[in-house]
């Protein structure tokens, strides 16, 4: 009885191994059909927006000048193209500052409700880190 069973499980093997490259040729083309379904509705889109710097008390920036990020949305078209650029907002936080000096800190998204709304949805910006240089504040 056993005989037999491996005997079947040969032959099993035995038509796993036949024509392999046929079947791994259909295998990527499936692989390949289910990814470009996939993204068929999906577009990207670049904005702009402004990069909030928060600062402690007495301390600000010496250069006040906006300082400006490029987001890339990638998602539906629809809720994409319904998204505004004030909608999300990147910030850096520089409130642990001490004293004056030039100071290099990350960029974050704060905390938006786009991303529950729009699935799905990527988000990338730049840029992840920003220098300014602080200054005691004029009274």
């Amino acid at each position: 009885m056993w005989r037999l069973h491996l005997m079947r499980l040969g032959e099993f093997f035995q038509m796993l191994i036949d024509n392999w490259q046929v079947k791994v040729l259909s295998l990527l083309t499936a692989l390949l059909l289910y990814l470009l379904a996939q993204n068929a509705g999906m577009v990207q889109r670049e904005m702009h927006t402004e990069i909030l710097i928060k600062t402690p008390p007495g301390i600000v920036l010496a250069d006040p000048s906006p300082r400006e990020a490029e987001i890339k949305l990638r998602g539906p078209r629809e809720q994409i193209y319904a998204v505004r650029p004030g909608q999300i907002e990147l910030a850096a936080d520089f409130t642990h500052v001490e004293e004056p000096g030039v100071y290099r800190g990350r960029v974050n998204i704060l905390d938006t409700h786009i991303t529950d709304l729009i699935r799905p949805l990527e988000i990338d910006y730049q840029p992840r880190q920003i220098e300014v240089q602080l200054e005691y504040a004029e009274e």
